[in-house]
């Protein structure tokens, strides 16, 4: 179907009126400014846009270094941390073992005071291994409380944690194994707890970038939980060898957890395949230490099937502790070795990359507008000059310097105007050399016939009148 000419007409004016009316405004500013400040406006205006596109680039690009920055800071509290966290593990596992050993009357612990089994030189070694633990975990909240933020100590939660703390290092001896276990399970609870939102407050959490969150994930959701099964394991089971009983309460907890230790070495095989895929450089280093974590995991969960489940109790205690402690204490290793560093590196690679690209945009920013403000001036003075040349060509052929023409050294719009000038110029000259060309004819016939024309008196005056207007006429004419 095709358009009449009428409404292809219409549609082009209503176009054309309504580009005119949305350029009126600019028209009017720049129809009442000269060319100098026509050029300062458009410089301004050029100036602000670049300002405000540097400026919203520079805002992004801070934010990522800010943020880097930030999740560095959150990094430096992990360690400390998660120390604190292998410390109160490994004392909950201690506790559970001396508590299996002693016998309790009326709250009072025998075990203690001196009265213990044949198998003292055991019970020696996991209370020195206590007290020592005690101390280390004194020293950890100390080094911890140096590097936390001021509103996190302030928090109920932290300060509920000292206070657990202080509850269990004063009377943890004094509960059933079963309770003083519960109370390290709680309070290693909310140290994680604590632990989250300080990843969350720094950042760490859902990580924007997939290396780190990979990383970060196969820590928090792989890594973590594995300890703490497997510290609960050996606290379960290194108290079940010390006493040399177990109860059908007793087979169901440590049945269930060793099944929950084994989903959560699964999982973390996974996420330390994934994370091995998206971290290259690593991943030898993941891929061992995955093969190691399950390899002492297994030989955990051999001897909890073996000896203790079973009821053969023919491991020491103290040697089921330790193999527990290696493996878990491996584990640690991952993280501290491995995985923390990898995160780190990733975290400051990224911080690098943005300092390095705000600075290249920014001498790329403060380029451009030297080279956008370098042309426009040219553009300026190149625009000056050919009005310039027209001014004074043109204010010379109009006093009368005929010979008088414009000449641009560059093509431009100004050329068009120019070359009209000059052909108007050429064509007026021509004219005007024609009319002086006729004036010369009419007087030299006039000349030649004044013998013939020219009547004079004695005294040698004309007094032919017709000879008189006809030189007045010619004379009026040059």
């Amino acid at each position: 179907m095709s358009i009449s000419p009428t409404i292809l007409i219409m549609i082009k004016n209503t176009l054309t009126n309504t580009l005119s009316w949305l350029l009126k405004p600019s028209y009017s500013l720049m129809g009442r400014l000269s060319f100098t400040r026509k050029g300062l406006v458009l410089s301004f205006i050029v100036a602000v846009s670049f300002a405000v596109i540097t400026e919203s680039l520079y805002g992004q690009l801070n934010s990522q270094i800010k943020m880097a920055e930030k999740e560095l800071q959150g990094l430096t509290i992990l360690p400390p941390i998660l120390k604190l966290t292998q410390l109160m593990q490994l004392h909950r596992g201690a506790s559970a073992g001396v508590l299996g050993e002693v016998t309790i009357y009326k709250g009072v612990t025998v075990g203690v005071m001196g009265a213990r089994h044949n198998s003292s030189v055991h019970l020696d070694y996991l209370l020195n291994k206590k007290r020592d633990l005690h101390r280390d975990i004194n020293t950890s909240f100390e080094t911890l409380e140096r590097v936390l933020p001021e509103v996190t100590l302030a928090t109920p939660r932290w300060k509920k944690i000292r206070a657990e703390w202080r509850h269990i290092s004063s009377n943890g001896m004094m509960w059933s194994r079963d309770q003083n276990f519960n109370r390290h399970v709680n309070l290693i609870k909310l140290i994680a707890r604590v632990r989250g939102e300080l990843m969350d407050e720094f950042g760490l959490l859902n990580h924007p970038d997939t290396d780190s969150f990979y990383l970060i994930d196969t820590m928090i959701n792989g890594v973590i939980p594995v300890q703490e099964y497997l510290g609960q394991v050996r606290a379960v089971g290194t108290g079940i060898l010390s006493k040399r009983r177990l109860t059908q309460e007793e087979i169901l907890k440590i049945g269930i957890l060793d099944a929950q230790s084994n989903e959560a070495i699964e999982s973390l095989k996974y996420s330390l395949s994934k994370t091995s895929e998206h971290n290259t450089e690593i991943s030898e280093d993941l891929n061992k230490a995955s093969k190691a974590i399950s390899s002492e995991a297994e030989t955990i969960f051999d001897l909890v099937q073996k000896d203790i489940i079973s009821e053969k109790f023919e491991v020491n205690y103290n040697h089921f502790f330790d193999v527990a402690t290696v493996a878990i204490d491996n584990s640690y290793i991952t993280l501290y070795e491995v995985l923390l560093p990898s995160v780190e590196f990733l975290i400051k690679d990224r911080l690098a990359c943005a300092k390095r690209t705000l600075w290249i945009n920014a001498l790329v920013a403060l380029g451009m507008i030297v080279f956008l403000f370098y042309f426009m001036l040219g553009i300026y003075r190149s625009m000056k000059m050919d009005i310039e040349e027209i001014v004074n060509q043109t204010s010379g052929f109009s006093k009368g310097d005929f010979t008088k023409r414009i000449s641009l050294q560059h093509s431009t719009e100004f050329s068009s105007i120019g070359q009209s000038f000059n052909n108007m110029a050429e064509s007026l000259v021509l004219l005007m050399d024609k009319e002086q060309q006729s004036l010369d004819r009419i007087r030299a016939i006039v000349t030649s016939s004044q013998d013939g024309l020219i009547q004079m008196n004695a005294q040698g005056e004309i007094i032919n009148q017709v000879f008189k207007n006809s030189r007045g006429d010619i004379e009026s004419l040059s």
